[in-house]
C-alpha cells in the first residue's frame, strides 16, 4: 500500500505527461522523470528536505527547544519515560493539569491525548502509547484554535484549521447513529477507543444516548484529521505575522517543504497570543486538497514544480 502522499504525487505526474515507474522493493520505491531530470521518491519520503532538517522536525521536545532558540511561544513541556516521571512533574509543580501527552516522534496524532486532568487518565494514556516509543512529552494544555500552515521554498502555500471532531443532535439519533453517520463519507474514520469514551463521559453521555436538537458532542479533543479530525481552508486568512513565524520555523530547519502547527485565537490578526507546537517535515497534502470545508489547494503540482524546479523547465507549467 503506498502512502497517500506518495499516491498523490504520482497520480498528478502522470497527469502531468512525467513518466513513472514503480521500483520493487520492500518499501515503496517510484522514479519520476521529467524530460532530462529524474528523481526517486522512496516511502514517504520526498526528494526536498535534507536528512538533518527531517529529523530535527520528527522529534518534538528537539524542535521545542529550537521553537524557543529562536524567539517563538510553545507550550511547556519535558521529555519523560514512565509514568512515575511525568507525575513528579505535576506533583512538584512544573507542570500543571490540563496536560497533553504525545509520543515523541511520530505523527499524524498516534498516541496523542489532550486534556488530561488527573493522575488516573495521566496512567492510562500513557500506557496506551504505542510500545515502539519510549519517551513521550508532558506539555501544558493550551486554549486556542489548531492551525497547518504549509510552507514551500520560502511561501506560504496553504493553510487549513484542524477541528476536534464532533457532532450535533438531533432528537432523534443515538450519538452511535450520529458517529456513524459523521463517518459515512470520512476516508479517515474516527474510532471509538478510550480517548473518545473519556470525552463521552466529560459531557455525561454514553453511545446509547439520545442527543438533544442541535446539542454539540465533542468526541476527541485531539484535532488531527487522522484521527477523526475536521479540516476548514484558511489560506487567504493568514495574517502576515504568521506567514512569517512559519516561513522562519521552515527556514531554521532547513526545510524546503514544512508543516508548521500553530495554536492562536484568531489567525488573521497582527497581535495576540500564539503558540507553536510543532513541525513536520512530512506533513499530509489531503487536508489541503480535500478539506471538509473551504476551497480545495492543489498542492502537489506545487510540490512537484519544486522537485523538478531549474531553469530550463521554470517557464514550462503555468502557475
Amino acid at each position: 500500500m503506498l502512502p497517500a502522499n506518495l499516491e498523490r504525487i504520482i497520480k498528478k505526474a502522470r497527469q502531468l505527461g512525467m513518466k513513472v515507474d514503480l521500483l520493487p522493493w520492500k518499501k515503496p520505491v517510484v522514479r519520476i522523470k521529467h524530460g532530462q531530470k529524474t528523481r526517486y521518491f522512496y516511502d514517504a519520503f520526498l526528494p526536498l528536505n535534507h536528512t538533518v532538517g527531517a529529523r530535527l522536525s520528527k522529534y518534538k521536545s528537539l524542535s521545542k527547544e529550537i521553537f524557543v532558540k529562536i524567539g517563538m511561544t510553545t507550550p511547556k513541556g519535558f521529555l519523560c519515560k514512565e509514568f512515575n516521571e511525568a507525575l513528579k512533574k505535576i506533583k512538584k509543580g512544573e507542570i500543571k493539569y490540563p496536560v497533553v501527552v504525545k509520543p515523541n516522534d511520530t505523527a499524524l496524532g498516534e498516541g496523542v491525548t489532550v486534556g488530561i486532568s488527573n493522575d488516573q487518565d495521566l496512567k492510562i494514556a500513557i500506557e496506551k502509547l504505542p510500545e515502539k516509543h519510549k519517551e513521550f512529552l508532558l506539555e501544558e494544555y493550551v486554549q486556542g484554535n489548531d492551525y497547518r500552515l504549509l510552507v514551500l521554498d520560502g511561501q506560504l502555500i496553504a493553510a487549513c484549521q484542524r477541528i476536534p471532531p464532533f457532532v450535533t443532535g438531533n432528537g432523534q439519533k443515538s450519538l452511535k447513529e450520529l458517529i456513524d453517520d459523521f463517518n459515512q463519507n470520512r476516508e479517515k474514520k474516527l474510532k471509538i477507543d478510550w480517548e473518545v469514551s473519556r470525552n463521552l463521559k466529560e459531557q455525561k453521555v454514553g453511545l446509547t444516548t439520545i442527543i438533544p436538537q442541535g446539542q454539540k458532542i465533542i468526541l476527541r479533543k485531539n484535532a488531527n484529521i487522522f484521527t477523526g479530525g475536521i479540516s476548514k481552508d484558511v489560506t487567504d486568512l493568514v495574517a502576515s505575522r504568521f506567514k512569517k513565524l512559519a516561513i522562519k520555523v521552515a527556514e531554521e530547519l532547513g526545510l524546503r517543504l514544512a508543516g508548521v502547527d500553530i495554536l492562536t485565537d484568531d489567525l488573521t490578526s497582527e497581535k495576540g497570543d500564539y503558540y507553536l507546537t510543532e513541525v513536520n517535515g512530512l506533513p499530509s497534502f489531503d487536508i489541503h486538497e480535500t478539506p471538509t470545508f473551504g476551497l480545495k489547494r492543489d498542492v502537489t503540482s506545487l510540490i512537484l514544480k519544486a522537485i523538478f524546479a531549474s531553469p530550463q523547465f521554470k517557464n514550462e507549467w503555468k502557475s
